[in-house]
């Protein structure tokens, strides 16, 4: 090694390190669990954060996609939806797009395949929608650009699961065909794995044919996705729409005109990425997370430096013997880093690792949802922060002992031992940590009892049904014309099992997340009268008292209703107060939806969601063959087993209804439960954060006192010997901690309620 020096100089100081952490390791492994822990917490977070707001989308160039609305500002909830109709004029006269594309929401219906009966989950869409998104198929082609026209060839493209599930992966799947509500289409590509566009539950997508008659469709109820044309901007196309919307309007009659002017009709367009986001009911979660993990990375830090300073401050005897033995400030530098970097690795495979189960932790919760079209990863740009991370942590947690290491001052310990002080420096640097330690547990205790308290509110706010002992199983049907008499088949073997005391169909389940709407007047048919968009579930006999919802006037359907379809409705109380005044005065009047309906019965109020939109009005109930529907859900109370139920349901289904399909299964408390999840993720993340850093807190306090008490021993010493007894001395000793508590409280009860005032 003697023709290379400084290599040999590295491997003595490396050995030495070492060997030094070896005799030494209280420091290194407190370091190292801090900060792997916060490291971790960061590397999972951010996995969050880039999943949902950072990775590109799935699309050929995401950024120029966009999802254009039609909205009734003054009457309904504002859902990134559109009409036939306006989807026909938009793509014809909008110049500053490129290519638009249109799809349904998802439908679903059982097929034969090979013998064996397949869900198949499908949207119609224009064969532009695939040009507008840029994504070809890894097997065939797009279905023809005429698809959608009348006349067109039916044509329709699968999903790679679906490929595989129901063909195994055969490339012959090309001379399939599908049949669907009696209509065969031919297969003619397979899309990319992970391909979706409105959920991820469609495993094929069919041609949307667009009729003289659907052209003329006003209902606001598909998606628009628009690819904007190179250089034009958002705002760019968002002022064309508001001049095309005046056009539109301009061309309708007087009375269209003013009913859109009662709706506050408005057309805009909003980046694919917002609607989705919006969409997916994650919010501003990830950012709320990355800053609480954030928070407990500055505590970790803060704490660390800590003990970095009261170790460094035991050592400034050694290095000033290093200094005047001929030792550079670089080289002392130089020694302090590599002393810390055996640390930092082990903290960055530690964080690694731990994010990677915080991962698979929240999958094993159902985190994201599969509804969403997001991912949350340990992807290589999580690996690459969560290493940078690391590295950015070696370069502060080396930075203040280093300073220290090469202060001025440091020959003034020659002659004093290792319990020197070193100045009142080392101290204000010690105290002013020790506060921002408290602040910042103090934040993120409030903020995780917040969220904790917000959390609680939503799931023990009145919600109108009971959820105890109440099971919800959704099917799907082969004829959608046949609900009710599906349903009439299948009660009778419901109620032969073991426990149940009531059964109920319906097409919407509070907290189930489908939340079906339709415009409902009280004057007269809704396309020419003032009207209000409200809940409008389609349900069965029995409903209220299968979900425990009270009846305050009226009654509920009886079973001869459904079956005919009889012109009566049910409401809520909210609405019989906005059309009637209470709910007394609502029996007997007249709502109208496509037909007038005699009022039999007024409901309670039901949350349908965990946070009410201020949208809804209030809720109007169908009887269940209102509509056609290939889908249900059924509502079971029973007074038995939840297990025992569960494991029974699934065959008296398939022995009532042979050819459907069981879709989900699960109690009602489970739906409320899952309706929830993003908050209670988000709650129990922060609320781990904050019993955290609560402990660093309180040994980076105890931390910082005992360097101040090993500091002071001299004090104490010459106060004893004056006559101060033990108590004086502890009281004294405890000042310092008092201190910190005083200024770091308050600091971070202002810390946190800035933020929320802002």
């Amino acid at each position: 090694m003697k023709s290379f020096p400084i290599l040999s100089g590295l491997m003595t100081e490396s050995h030495n390190t070492l060997r030094g952490l070896v005799h030494r390791p209280g420091y290194a492994i407190a370091a190292w669990v801090m900060l792997g822990l916060a490291v971790a917490a960061n590397a999972a977070v951010f996995a969050i954060l880039y999943g949902f707001l950072l990775k590109p989308l799935p699309y050929q160039q995401p950024g120029q996609l966009a999802i254009v609305r039609e909205l009734l500002t003054k009457i309904s909830v504002n859902l990134p939806l559109v009409s036939v109709k306006g989807y026909v004029n938009l793509r014809q006269n909008l110049h500053d797009i490129s290519d638009a594309g249109l799809s349904t929401q998802t439908n679903s219906q059982p097929v034969r395949i090979a013998g064996r009966t397949h869900l198949l989950n499908f949207e119609s869409v224009t064969p532009s929608l695939f040009r507008t998104l840029g994504v070809q198929p890894i097997l065939g082609r797009w279905p023809a650009p005429n698809a959608d026209h009348p006349g067109g060839p039916p044509e329709a493209v699968i999903s790679w699961r679906f490929w595989h599930d129901a063909y195994d992966g055969n490339r012959n799947v090309l001379d399939r065909t599908l049949k669907v509500n009696g209509k065969t289409y031919q297969i003619v590509g397979v899309m990319p794995r992970g391909f979706s566009f409105n959920t991820t539950s469609a495993n094929a997508w069919l041609p949307y044919v667009i009729t003289p008659k659907r052209a003329q469709n006003p209902n606001i109820n598909y998606l628009m996705v628009a690819r904007l044309k190179p250089g034009v901007a958002m705002s760019r196309l968002n002022l064309d729409l508001h001049d095309l919307q005046t056009q539109i309007v301009e061309k309708e009659s007087p009375q269209h005109q003013a009913a859109s002017a009662r709706a506050g009709f408005k057309i805009d367009a909003r980046p694919l990425r917002q609607i989705e986001l919006q969409n997916s009911g994650v919010g501003i979660l990830p950012w709320l997370l990355q800053a609480a993990a954030g928070l407990l990375l500055l505590l970790a830090l803060a704490n660390t430096v800590n003990l970095g300073l009261v170790r460094q401050r035991a050592r400034q005897h050694e290095f000033a013997l290093r200094r005047a033995l001929g030792a550079s400030k670089s080289g002392l530098a130089r020694l302090l880093l590599m002393e810390h970097l055996p640390i930092a690795l082990a903290v960055g495979g530690t964080a690694t690792i731990l994010a990677w189960v915080g991962i698979s932790t929240l999958h094993a919760f159902g985190l994201p949802p599969a509804i969403s079209n997001f991912q949350v990863r340990l992807s290589p740009a999580v690996i690459i922060f969560t290493w940078s991370l690391t590295l950015l942590v070696l370069l502060v947690v080396t930075f203040c002992p280093a300073l220290l290491a090469m202060s001025r001052h440091l020959f003034a310990t020659l002659g004093h031992g290792p319990t020197a002080t070193g100045g009142r420096g080392p101290r204000r640097v010690q105290r002013t940590l020790g506060t921002i330690q408290v602040a910042l547990a103090c934040a993120l205790l409030i903020a995780g009892g917040l969220l904790g308290l917000s959390l609680w509110r939503v799931m023990n706010q009145r919600t109108g049904f009971t959820a105890r002992q109440r099971v919800v199983t959704t099917i799907i049907l082969q004829h959608s014309a046949a609900i009710t008499a599906a349903w009439a088949t299948l009660k009778p073997q419901l109620m032969q099992l073991p426990g149940v005391s009531s059964a109920t169909a319906t097409d919407m389940v509070p907290f189930g997340g489908s939340l079906n709407q339709g415009d409902v007047s009280k004057l007269g048919p809704v396309q020419s009268t003032p009207h209000i968009a409200v809940m409008m579930p389609l349900v069965g006999a029995n409903y209220f008292s299968t979900l425990g919802i009270r009846m305050l006037v009226g009654r509920e359907f009886t079973s001869q209703e459904v079956a005919s379809n009889a012109p009566v409705a049910i409401i809520d109380n909210a609405l019989a107060k906005r059309f009637f005044g209470s709910a007394r005065n609502a029996i007997g009047k007249t709502v109208y939806v496509l037909n007038p309906l005699r009022i039999i019965g007024v409901a309670d109020d039901v949350a349908w969601a965990p946070t009410p939109s201020r949208y809804n009005h209030g809720t109007l109930y169908l009887t269940l063959g209102a509509f056609p529907l290939n889908s249900m859900s059924i509502v079971i109370h029973s007074h038995g087993s939840m297990a025992s139920l569960m494991g029974t349901l699934d065959g008296a289904i398939h022995n009532a209804l042979p050819h459907s399909v069981i879709l989900s299964r699960f109690t009602l408390s489970h739906v409320m439960q899952g309706a929830t999840i993003f908050r209670a993720a988000g709650a129990g993340i922060v609320g781990a954060f904050a019993a955290l850093a609560l402990l660093l807190a309180a040994l980076g306090v105890f931390s910082i006192t005992t360097f101040i008490a090993r500091a002071r021993l001299g004090e104490y010493g010459v106060r004893a010997a004056l006559g101060a007894g033990p108590s004086a001395l502890l009281r004294l000793g405890f000042s310092e901690a008092s201190w910190l508590l005083a200024i770091g409280l308050p600091a971070g009860l202002i810390g946190t309620y800035l933020p929320g005032a802002c």
